[in-house]
């Protein structure tokens, strides 16, 4: 029975592993429609995982961390008015599912498959990234499984994960493992020969993703190495190797890097058979002055290759970190706005939110660039001080050096760049935190309990995503369909927001779908001179609901006030006459004022954002023609000093 329990586990680990590949595939699990399914499965085969291991055992210290780091992206839906309710559940339920990871790799009786995982996934979007390749071969099936931007150029490649850094992350990740993999005296000549082809692989699409900061940490790398100089020698052999045939896959194509890999690897074979250390180190260096001669004389060529220019730019003008610097300091004006944001947070997608709000230099960002910022903006003390916790316990007593290393790289990347919304890579971390072979007692029966209580709140909320994902429909907008056609696509619509209300595209879609109704309607009305006008009402009323939803969970967003604005202004007339028809006047009143409101917000907590200033000018043009004609009937002094500020800062802004 043991025997048949390992095996289901080890199956089960390997579909674990297939499902994370798969979750890169998607654009890097970035966006929840991308990562939604594929997270829910993970969950679920964790928890089998988990249910055949007769013991599971866990290091209390970074379980209780992630755990917290989990709940505290839950806290601002509690205890704060969140600028995303749906963001603050996606990235908590990611999390989670990275801890269930976490447990699932710590308890493995093989834990180096996920370390070698790493490598082959690694090497497979390394493919892939060479679009020239890719566009060709792999388009079809890459679009069908809603993988990353596919291209006919080599210009910072980033395969299937849609950013550039990532790629080069995982490359880095994998040239450290391999790195440790030939230092086993025990390899033969064979193996060493095809792991360092495949490090110049990897060190030649590192240099393609053009990552100024992935470059800094293998340099950081090589100085660390100092004290060992064949592994010095090792790395900056491969780095220009790596720049040179970089500069030949931009000036002619791919595959005439082939024959570099042909002839590198009969003198890898040749430097390892070499048996003295002095005649070894002799060679090594009269052939790095031979690399250090072809590259001089091809110096045009690495001159032009992109990852140099940004280089030279990066230093010469700090564009880049002057930006990151700019959203730091976003970040904590929007923590220090109110002290609720400092302690809990404002939830998931907060900065992509608000960030309008407090900016005073154009720019436009989803993130914040860093993960440790982020983490205190969305999730507040609990989250910053469980991450903390974390990565110091694990640096103090983490025993697997390689893997520390490792470690070390993600986490130096992270302060500096995006990682949080990346599924993919919270699973990688998940990996590397296990790996790294700290002390682990026996879990207990009150831990237990707990995460049970944890998972089952997490597999409820999660099984309603995924039931609302596979129940709203694609189109919401066709007109070429029946009133009947129209009405099951509206029931589809509602349903889904039953199961996850939070969603904003869901919310959208609804009124988009209710909208065409309307049209419907209206078309019918206009043959069969049917009388519709309390159908209408209901819907319309439907849709107002559903704005007031938008913008309470959806704090501040423009596109929620975009959407309020505009359909309270498209259906005022019906809202009015069906909920103030004792007093039209109040009831024109009321939504224009509220309307009014809406666009001042528009206006001052979305000034440097083009798009918002535009949509503001258009918003507030149609208001005015539109109350300008209803005024002409209700004859309001209010009505009539709201329509001449809305024109006055219309004005001012153009």
């Amino acid at each position: 029975m043991q025997l048949n329990k390992e095996k289901i586990k080890n199956i089960l680990e390997y579909v674990i592993i297939f499902l994370i590949f798969f979750v890169g595939i998607r654009k890097g699990g970035y966006y929840k429609e991308d990562s939604l399914v594929l997270v829910y499965i993970i969950q679920l085969v964790s928890l089998l995982h988990l249910i055949f291991s007769d013991k599971v055992k866990l290091n209390y210290v970074v379980g209780l961390a992630l755990m917290s780091l989990s709940i505290s992206y839950f806290l601002p839906i509690i205890f704060n008015n969140v600028a995303s309710v749906s963001g603050a559940l996606n990235i908590a339920l990611r999390i989670y599912s990275m801890f269930l990871v976490y447990l699932v790799v710590l308890n493995s009786k093989n834990k180096e498959k996920y370390i070698k995982a790493i490598m082959y996934i690694t090497l497979i979007y390394c493919i892939l990234a060479l679009d020239e390749i890719s566009y060709k071969i792999f388009e079809i099936p890459l679009n069908f499984l809603g993988g990353g931007y596919i291209e006919e150029t080599t210009y910072r490649v980033s395969s299937v994960l849609q950013y550039a850094n990532i790629l080069g992350l995982l490359c880095l990740l994998s040239m450290i493992y391999i790195s440790n993999i030939l230092e086993n005296r025990k390899n033969t000549n064979i193996k060493k020969v095809i792991l360092s082809i495949l490090f110049l692989f990897f060190t030649i699409v590192m240099l393609l993703t053009e990552s100024k900061m992935i470059l800094v940490l293998y340099i950081g790398y090589g100085i660390i190495s100092i004290k060992r100089m064949e592994k010095l020698f090792y790395l900056i052999l491969n780095l220009i190797i790596g720049f040179f045939s970089v500069a030949l896959i931009k000036e002619i194509s791919v595959i005439v890097v082939i024959p570099i890999f042909i002839i590198y690897a009969g003198y890898i074979l040749l430097l390892f058979n070499i048996k003295t250390r002095r005649n070894k180190y002799l060679f090594s260096i009269l052939s790095l002055l031979l690399f250090i001669a072809v590259c001089f004389v091809f110096s045009k060529y690495l001159l032009n290759i992109g990852i140099i220019s940004s280089i030279k730019e990066y230093f010469l003008n700090f564009n880049s970190t002057k930006l990151r610097i700019i959203y730091y300091k976003d970040a904590l004006k929007l923590l220090a706005d109110n002290p609720l944001n400092f302690v809990f947070g404002l939830g998931g997608n907060a900065f992509r939110t608000l960030y309008e709000t407090v900016q005073t230099v154009e720019y436009i960002s989803l993130e914040t660039h860093s993960l440790f910022v982020q983490v205190f903006l969305e999730a507040g003390l609990l989250g910053i001080i469980s991450i903390l916790i974390a990565v110091v316990y694990l640096f103090i007593k983490a025993k697997n050096n390689y893997s520390k290393l490792m470690l070390a790289v993600i986490i130096i990347f992270a302060c500096f760049d995006i990682f949080l919304t990346y599924t993919f890579m919270l699973y990688i971390l998940a990996i590397v935190i296990a790996f790294c072979d700290i002390k682990c007692k026996d879990v207990d029966v009150k831990w237990k309990v707990t995460n049970g209580i944890l998972y089952l709140i997490v597999f409820i909320i999660s099984t309603l995503q995924v039931v609302s994902f596979f129940i709203e429909p694609v189109e919401v907008n066709n007109l070429n369909v029946t009133l009947e056609a129209q009405e099951k696509v509206i029931r589809r619509c509602e349903v889904a927001l039953k199961f996850d209300p939070f969603d904003i595209e869901y919310i959208r879609n609804c009124n988009v779908a209710y909208a065409s109704y309307l049209e419907l309607l209206d078309i019918k009305e206009e043959l069969y001179g049917y009388d519709y006008t309390n159908l209408k009402y209901e819907v319309i009323n439907k849709i107002y609901d559903n704005i007031e939803k938008e913008t309470l969970y959806e704090k501040n967003n423009k596109y929620a006030l975009e959407d309020r604005i505009y359909y309270t202004n498209n259906y005022v007339d019906e809202l009015v006459f069906s909920n103030y028809k004792n007093d039209v006047k109040q009831g024109y009143e009321k939504y224009l004022s509220e309307m009014y409101n809406y666009l001042n917000i528009l206006l001052n907590e979305h000034s440097k954002n083009d798009y918002a200033l535009k949509t503001y000018s258009i918003l507030g043009n149609s208001i005015y023609d539109n109350y300008s004609y209803i005024n002409l009937t209700i004859n309001s002094d209010e009505v009539y000093n709201i329509l001449n500020s809305i024109k006055e800062n219309i004005n001012i802004r153009l």
